[in-house]
């Protein structure tokens, strides 16, 4: 860490990461969250990010220059996509959950897989939330995907990586929240053959990386979120976001913490991609985040969905 960064995130923190944002006329602003006078240590261990084998590491990530805005490997064809997206708001229709907290957990990636999946699932069954009977379609639980899925006996006190999530959720689905709890501490996470006629499944998953923007792009207005990681700067100014287009402070990454979150939109005139997060709706802007294009490393690995399997409750 950087000597001037203090051991827990008082008013002198804050007071910092303000004075620079101005300085550096960056256009985004930061006040107290969730976060405000926690230790560093504290801090820094829900977000032990453990890539997967077939992830590239957090060191390969910052090989290349933050910033940077890579040429697309290859030339695309294809109708250019829309110059901005939401899925909150596509033609006055919402089809993102609400934001939810995972406070000092490391659930992230349970959180940021279960915020794209479901989105994903309304999409396909055109649900959204201002929709007449979009409760058809049950919500999942994040605590199914991280204790059934993760395998660590440690259980919560190591990180996860997305690949493994989304390897569960191909190979055994997730069943609807008001089962979770049953199936979690009951069954010890075993699937009966109800279960099984009622959990919702991801058929395929594909992968993108940073030479890949537009596809990235296109995928998410045709299919819907993505799933990435992002790097903290070392400073960890994005914990105090609340509102407008984030760019770090300081160039520095910490590289051996990292958090997952999901891709819900962009704006190519605001330069950003639109991010739910899992800090709660008190953090960002109701929970959600705008990050300036090439930084924090958030399209060097990114994950999107298809062939969803979808269980929807009948309502006759």
């Amino acid at each position: 860490m950087a000597e001037m960064f203090p051991p827990v995130l008082n008013a002198d923190y804050l007071s910092h990461v303000q004075n620079a944002i101005q300085t550096q006329g960056l256009g985004w602003r930061a006040d107290k969250t969730f976060f405000y006078n926690f230790a560093v240590e504290t801090l820094l261990k829900p977000f032990a990010y453990q890539p997967h084998a077939d992830e590239k590491s957090l060191e390969d990530r910052v090989a290349v220059t933050d910033g940077d805005v890579p040429v697309e490997a290859v030339p695309d064809e294809n109708a250019p996509p829309p110059p901005a997206w939401d899925w909150t708001n596509v033609d006055g229709h919402n089809y993102i959950d609400p934001v939810v907290h995972q406070g000092l957990t490391q659930t992230c990636v349970a959180h940021g897989v279960v915020a794209a999946f479901e989105a994903q699932s309304r999409i396909l069954k055109d649900l959204p939330l201002d929709r007449p009977y979009h409760f058809a379609f049950p919500t999942f639980s994040e605590e199914q995907l991280y204790v059934c899925g993760n395998d660590d006996p440690d259980g919560m006190m190591k990180g996860w990586n997305i690949t493994a999530a989304l390897d569960y959720c191909q190979d055994q689905g997730l069943v609807p929240e008001y089962l979770a709890e049953a199936f979690v501490h009951v069954l010890g996470g075993r699937m009966t053959d109800e279960m099984k006629k009622v959990a919702s499944t991801i058929g395929a998953t594909v992968k993108f990386d940073d030479t890949q923007i537009l596809a990235m792009k296109r995928w998410l207005v045709e299919k819907g979120p993505l799933i990435t990681t992002l790097l903290f700067p070392q400073n960890l100014d994005l914990l105090f976001y609340r509102g407008g287009v984030y760019e770090p402070t300081m160039t520095d990454y910490v590289l051996d913490a990292a958090h997952c979150v999901a891709i819900v939109g962009y704006d190519d005139a605001q330069g950003a991609w639109k991010i739910k997060n899992s800090w709660g709706p008190d953090w960002g802007e109701g929970g959600f985040m705008w990050v300036k294009y090439h930084t924090c490393y958030l399209e060097t690995e990114v994950f999107g969905l298809d062939q969803l399997n979808v269980y929807l409750r009948t309502l006759d």
